[in-house]
């Protein structure tokens, strides 16, 4: 009799063991699948950071008129952030005629960049 009790409590023992190896499981794959996801969106915000670095180094700091070189270059950096706000706003300022119209595309890209960056960094 006393055998029976062992071997039902070393059964259930293992059970609770196995219930508790299993939600440990289950939470640590969905911190890594957090830290992924976090991992994956990096890149993005680099790609922000650097057409930010650009437009700063290429266009409000150039004394004169952008080369097609560098037009080109800010072109592909806007295009490879993969937003549609932010690129339809560089469309607006680079087909723009006036210079107003071109600050206030330039304030709104520097506001959206800056919100993405933001928003990438959790705060």
């Amino acid at each position: 009799m006393n055998s029976k009790y062992l071997t039902f409590a070393i059964v259930l023992i293992l059970v609770a063991g196995n219930i508790f190896t299993a939600f440990l499981y289950f939470k640590t794959k969905t911190e890594l699948a957090r830290a992924q996801n976090a991992l994956d969106q990096h890149p993005k915000d680099n790609k922000a950071l650097v057409f930010l670095e650009l437009l700063i180094d290429k266009v409000l700091q150039n004394e004169g008129e952008v080369s097609f070189d560098d037009r080109l270059l800010l072109e592909n950096a806007v295009r490879d952030i993969k937003d549609p706000a932010i690129l339809a706003e560089w469309t607006k300022f680079s087909n723009s005629q006036s210079e107003d119209v071109a600050q206030e595309s330039i304030k709104t890209i520097l506001a959206l960049l800056a919100g993405k960056i933001k928003s990438s960094e959790g705060g």
